[in-house]
């Protein structure tokens, strides 16, 4: 079961960043916590905010795929 809290090694791990890019961008992280000066990340809060984030396919009239990106 995974816990209801990241580490600073973990969100690096998912945003595929360093830890020193984690550490510097910290505040503005979703869900970032500092407790007695250890920092963590509520995990359900961090997910639920990537997850618009991330860009979806969109099938046009004529059946190609298109995002708004053209990243797909």
């Amino acid at each position: 079961m995974d816990s209801p809290m990241m580490t600073v090694q973990e969100v690096a791990d998912y945003f595929k960043v360093s830890l020193k890019w984690v550490y510097k961008n910290k505040a503005q992280i979703p869900g970032f916590l500092k407790i007695n000066g250890l920092i963590l990340f509520n995990r359900q809060t961090l997910l639920e905010h990537t997850q618009g984030l991330i860009p979806t396919k969109k099938v046009r009239s004529d059946g190609s795929y298109s995002d708004r990106h053209s990243l797909l």
